[in-house]
């Protein structure tokens, strides 16, 4: 139930953004959310323009390998609107907004919503306690499948799934590939279900990893994957409201 609770105000955001979308073709085409509390050192840049983003901030996601490894990836983070105040003190902070995952450069480009609160000014949890944390909540398309991936995960699929959204620092779209991976959970996808190539679907899960080779995050799915035909904004609007009634009032 819990999972459940939580998945459905993911699709509540990503529902918000496609509302953003509908105004605004260019951005928001397939987006993935992350939710989490960050520790965060807040950096300020030269300002060119009233209209540019001016401030920034360095974090990390944290995650664990299969050997116990403990990796820090670093995210650069910026307010997602110019009129939005960005953060501009280190701290704690609960954080979501859209990844940009870049294949071709890192670190990974981290919008921010207004909905950021901070927690304290100095760090309050422990290492452990950010492992593998980072929830997230992605529309995008089905690319291709591995059947497995004996190097991280036992027995695993493996789907890959592209993602397209609209990078406001550098003022362009992006298209980028997210692993995500579904341990011992083959059965759920045969081709008459959703994981074939050019299918439209949302998915939820959290951050597990980073490929260094492929330069992709990996992403280890909850259960409930959703397969929308088609890919016009207002037939995923729909099919959410039928299966989260209270879409439109949740929040992270």
């Amino acid at each position: 139930m819990e999972t459940e609770a939580m998945c459905s105000k993911y699709d509540a955001q990503v529902i918000e953004y496609i509302d953003a979308n509908m105004t605004r073709p260019e951005e928001h085409q397939h987006t993935l959310i992350i939710n989490h509390v960050f520790e965060i050192i807040a950096e300020a840049q030269p300002k060119p323009s009233a209209k540019e983003v001016s401030k920034f901030f360095h974090g990390l996601i944290i995650t664990e390998d299969k050997d116990g490894n403990i990796i820090q990836h670093a995210i650069k983070g910026f307010t997602d609107h110019v009129n939005e105040s960005a953060i501009k003190i280190d701290g704690t902070y609960s954080l979501s907004g859209r990844l940009l995952g870049y294949n071709s450069q890192s670190p990974a480009l981290f919008f921010y919503d207004n909905s950021h609160s901070l927690i304290c000014r100095t760090p309050v949890h422990l290492e452990s306690d950010m492992i593998n944390k980072v929830h997230t909540s992605g529309l995008g398309i089905v690319v291709k499948i591995i059947r497995e991936d004996p190097n991280d995960f036992l027995n695993a699929t493996i789907i890959l799934i592209k993602h397209t959204d609209y990078d406001r620092v550098n003022n362009c779209s992006v298209s980028f590939l997210v692993q995500y991976v579904q341990p011992g959970l083959e059965s759920m996808l045969k081709p008459s279900l959703w994981a074939i190539p050019g299918n439209q679907v949302l998915i939820n899960g959290h951050i597990v990893g980073h490929d260094p080779l492929m330069k992709v995050w990996k992403i280890r799915c909850y259960e409930n994957v959703r397969h929308f035909h088609g890919t016009k904004g207002n037939g995923i609007k729909k099919a959410l409201k039928r299966n989260c009634p209270d879409w439109s009032l949740a929040r992270l």
